[in-house]
C-alpha cells in the first residue's frame, strides 16, 4: 500500500504548514502573542521572497511592501495578507507576468491575500477615496525588492501635508464606524474588532496620539495604577494639620509605594532616586496656599517602557589585542 503523498519541505506549501503549525503550538503552550506573531509575519516573509524571486522578472524595478497589520508584524493564524506591489515606472506585459507569477501561488495555497499594484508616479497625489489603503500604508515596510524604490515611496507619501489629510480620514472612518454601533460601548454581541472600544480603536488611538509617552496602554495603565493607589494610600491626610510634619509623613508613604514599584520593575532606573522622586515644599505650598487648605504634591516617575523594536547591529570585531609596530 502506498504512503499517501506529503508535500516536500522544499514546496511553499510546506513551508506555510510549518509556520502555521509553529503558530498553533505556540498558542497551545501558552507562549503566543505579539513574540509569535511576529515570528509568524516573519515566515510569511520568507515565503513571500521566494516566490517574488521564482516569478518572471518584471522590466521596471520593483518592490513588495506589506500593509496593514501584516506590516506591523501582527499576523495571526486567519490574518489577510495584505500587500502592494509597486513599480518604479509605467506597468506593461512584463510587469503584469510578474504580478501573475507573484500572486498566483499565494492564492494557490488558500491565502486571503489583499493587494495592490501601482507605480511609484500614483503617490503624486492622495487616494482620498480609499482611505483604508491609504491607513494601510501608514503600516508599509519592505518584504522583498529594490530597496531605493522603497526610499522613494517613502520620501513620496510620507508628506506632513498627506498625514494631516489621512488622520481626517481616519478620524471620519472612526465616526461611520461607531455610528453602525450606535455609537455605544455597550454591546450585546460585542465586537473586539470593530466595536467602539475594540481594537481598530485602540490602534487609531496610538495612531491620533500627539503625546508620545501615553502611545502605550501599559503605560498609561499603569499611572492609573499608581494615581489611584496613592489616593487611596493619603485618604488619612485629609484634614490633618498641614504642617512640615505631614509633609514628611506623606513623602515616607508615598516613596515607600514607589520604592516597591521600583523593585517589582515597573519603573527604570539602577537606583530609586533615578526611578522617581516625591516633592513636597514650601514652594510648592506657600503660606496662600496653605491659607486655602491645599496641599500640593509633586510626584515623577520614570517608566519601563516596552522593547516593541530590538535592533540588533552585527560587525567584524578584529579581536581584543591591539596589534603594534616597535
Amino acid at each position: 500500500m502506498e504512503a499517501p503523498n506529503r508535500p516536500s519541505s522544499a514546496t511553499p506549501v510546506f513551508a506555510l504548514d510549518a509556520a502555521r503549525q509553529e503558530l498553533i503550538h505556540d498558542t497551545l503552550r501558552g507562549v503566543a502573542g505579539r513574540a509569535a506573531a511576529e515570528r509568524y509575519a516573519d515566515r510569511v516573509d520568507t515565503l513571500l521572497q521566494r516566490l517574488f524571486f521564482e516569478a518572471p522578472p518584471a522590466v521596471s524595478p520593483v518592490a513588495v511592501l506589506a500593509l496593514g497589520g501584516y506590516g506591523r508584524r501582527h499576523l495571526t493564524l486567519h490574518s489577510d495578507v495584505d500587500v502592494l506591489v509597486l513599480f518604479e515606472g509605467p506597468i506593461g506585459t512584463g510587469e503584469e507576468l510578474f504580478v501573475r507569477g507573484f500572486l498566483h501561488p499565494l492564492w494557490d495555497l488558500s491565502l486571503v491575500v489583499g493587494h495592490q499594484v501601482r507605480e511609484l508616479a500614483d503617490f503624486a497625489r492622495l487616494e482620498t477615496d480609499n482611505p483604508e489603503f491609504l491607513l494601510a500604508l501608514l503600516d508599509a515596510r519592505r518584504v522583498v525588492g529594490d530597496p531605493a524604490l522603497h526610499s522613494r515611496f517613502v520620501a513620496a507619501f510620507h508628506r506632513p501635508e498627506a498625514h494631516a489629510s489621512i488622520l481626517a480620514l481616519l478620524q471620519r472612518l472612526i465616526d461611520e464606524r461607531h455610528a453602525a454601533f450606535n455609537g455605544t460601548l455597550y454591546q450585546l454581541e460585542p465586537d473586539t474588532k470593530d466595536a467602539p472600544g475594540a481594537l481598530r480603536d485602540l490602534w487609531a488611538a496610538r495612531t491620533t496620539a500627539t503625546d508620545l509617552n501615553w502611545q502605550y496602554v501599559n503605560i498609561r495603565r499603569l499611572f492609573i495604577y499608581l494615581e489611584k493607589s496613592i489616593q487611596a494610600g493619603i485618604r488619612w491626610a485629609v484634614f490633618e494639620p498641614n504642617n512640615t510634619q505631614l509633609w514628611n509623613k506623606l513623602k515616607r508613604a508615598i516613596k515607600a509605594f514607589l520604592n516597591q514599584a521600583w523593585r517589582d520593575g515597573a519603573l527604570f532606573g539602577e537606583k530609586a532616586d533615578q526611578a522617581y522622586y516625591v516633592r513636597i515644599d514650601d514652594d510648592l505650598n506657600p503660606f496662600s496656599e496653605q491659607q486655602l487648605g491645599r496641599l500640593h504634591i509633586e510626584i515623577g516617575v520614570r517608566p519601563s517602557y516596552p522593547a516593541e523594536f530590538i535592533i540588533v547591529r552585527i560587525g567584524i570585531w578584529a579581536g581584543g589585542s591591539d596589534v603594534s609596530e616597535s
